[in-house]
């Protein structure tokens, strides 16, 4: 069970060093991001304390509501920039949410199987594949880490044009078990959100999958917090957020993978945490109601 860090740091500035894969620089611990941590931990006990009675029938309903917002998000952008004569997606309106709720669907699926394997006290690597493998299930190579060269740029944009280039696949399994010790280390230094925001870009920094990396990294961030007994129930459906963010949130992940910026990622990460625990909350009680009235 989780409990508020908001007495955690005894000067008005500290820093800690944590695991980045960017030669561990350090993380400075000031007023404003010890009061995001405490409003992310906050935030997560009483989602904690919301969702001691949830169920996996009704964690699916959640991530399909979810996955109805995000897609509507979505629809009412590319009405917008239909507007202003902006280019568009190449990917029709209703073929988007079919693929949205298929994917809020595979999370559930991933997420109770992940339960299973950390109650069997499976590893972080294997409980990582199955998330991929059920999570991303239409990705190719489902399930297996690449064994070839991958990037990250703008779509047909070749290895020369890339914006970030992950480690070489003969690296992965080194960096891989140096995230997984990291994640399941007993530093009391570092609260549990923040060692989940830490894994969260640190996977995506090794990208060990060809795609479907970024669906894997949401879905391990919401079982670590499981992991750590922050939350009785992974519930928390980061996609959403991801989505309702994505400028800011690609921009902290550029500028982590191009220069180790670890805090301006941190600052993100806790923000989108507070708020996806309270909306998480209200999403809820609206299902509740709605289940009540019929």
């Amino acid at each position: 069970m989780l409990t508020s860090h908001s007495g955690w740091r005894t000067k008005d500035r500290d820093t800690i060093t944590v695991f980045t894969l960017q030669s561990k620089p350090t993380l400075l611990i000031d007023h404003h991001l010890c009061q995001l941590l405490t409003d992310a931990e906050r935030g997560l006990i009483a989602v904690d304390r919301a969702t001691v009675d949830l169920d996996f029938i009704h964690l699916r309903q959640l991530f399909r509501f979810y996955a109805e917002r995000e897609a509507a998000f979505v629809e009412a952008i590319e009405a917008m920039r239909l507007r202003l004569a902006l280019p568009l997606s190449d990917e029709p309106e209703a073929s988007a949410r079919r693929r949205r709720i298929s994917e809020a669907a595979a999370f559930a699926d991933a997420l109770e199987h992940g339960v299973e394997l950390q109650k069997d006290n499976a590893s972080l690597l294997d409980i990582i594949l199955l998330l991929h493998r059920l999570g991303a299930p239409n990705e190719p190579k489902a399930g297996s880490f690449r064994t070839t060269q991958n990037w990250v740029g703008k779509e047909g944009s070749s290895l020369n044009e890339a914006v970030f280039i992950p480690p070489p696949p003969n690296e992965l399994f080194n960096q891989l078990t140096e995230l997984a010790n990291f994640i399941d280390c007993n530093d009391e230094n570092i609260p549990a959100v923040l060692r989940t925001a830490v894994g969260f870009v640190a996977f995506l920094h090794i990208h060990p999958f060809e795609d479907g990396n970024g669906r894997t990294a949401r879905l391990l961030t919401t079982l670590l917090l499981y992991r750590y007994r922050v939350l009785h129930w992974p519930c928390l459906y980061l996609s959403y957020f991801t989505t309702k963010y994505r400028d800011e949130y690609y921009r902290c992940l550029d500028r982590y993978h191009q220069y180790g910026e670890i805090e301006g990622w941190v600052r993100f990460f806790l923000r989108m945490i507070a708020e996806a625990s309270i909306d998480t909350i209200e999403t809820l009680d609206s299902l509740h109601r709605r289940r009540i009235n019929g």
